[in-house]
């Protein structure tokens, strides 16, 4: 949302977000000109179904859990192409029986349909058997006027159980503003302990790909494993 913001501001239009993937035709969410919910990629398109499914089960949660997004519609591709053994060509399918396309992304539905990406699938984790999603935590913290950017990543915990994991963050502060570690205690007052953040590291900046975003495998070299 800053982004969105500072760009309109210096462009003098607005900018319009939207969702979708090379199997999908493009766009399968916008916002629209009239604009949407602050974060979000707004409504489906017309004709296009979305819906956001549990992990390990994919059945349809409810408004506002985090889940995997899937999408269903004619704009949706049937498959990739390939030649087989013989040179005939044949279309791996990409959907399942019902026509639904599993994204990789994680996500959350209002009660409206507006959609909220907030990550990718493997990006999610457990902790206290709760679901977290790395992406809002980042933009819980990001939201501060001492925070200039940040990562979050779930580390494995020392001696915990399988698949838990807790919440490090690497942020990045603005000159003359609180101590990392002052922050977020601040941000985490009264929250429950799947929203917190268990670990904080102070970086000068964010090791970033080729491409601008986040390398978050050099991250997790920081931070093997992780103590509270």
């Amino acid at each position: 949302p800053s982004a969105v913001r500072r760009l309109t501001e210096r462009l003098g239009v607005p900018l319009v977000q939207g969702y979708g993937l090379t199997e999908t035709a493009g766009l399968a969410h916008s916002a629209g000109a009239e604009g949407a919910a602050a974060g979000s990629v707004g409504p489906a398109l017309p004709g296009a179904r979305t819906r956001v499914v549990g992990l390990a089960d994919r059945k349809p949660l409810g408004p506002g859990q985090v889940g995997a997004i899937e999408v269903a519609g004619p704009h949706v591709a049937a498959g990739y192409a390939r030649a087989d053994a013989a040179g005939a060509l044949t279309v791996a399918p990409l959907v399942d029986a019902d026509g639904w396309l599993a994204t990789g992304d994680a996500g959350r539905l209002d009660a409206d349909g507006t959609l909220f990406v907030l990550d990718r699938v493997c990006d999610l984790y457990r902790h206290g058997g709760e679901l977290v999603s790395p992406g809002r935590v980042e933009r819980r913290l990001g939201a501060h006027p001492d925070v200039r950017e940040c990562a979050v990543l779930g580390v494995p915990a020392e001696g915990a159980a399988d698949g838990e994991a807790l919440t490090v963050a690497f942020v990045v502060t603005r000159p003359g503003g609180l101590a990392v570690g002052d922050l977020v205690d601040e941000l985490d007052r009264g929250r429950p302990a799947a929203e917190r953040v268990h670990r904080a590291e102070h970086l000068d900046a964010l090791p970033r790909l080729p491409n601008g975003k986040v390398d978050r495998a050099a991250l997790r070299t920081l931070v093997p494993a992780a103590t509270p």
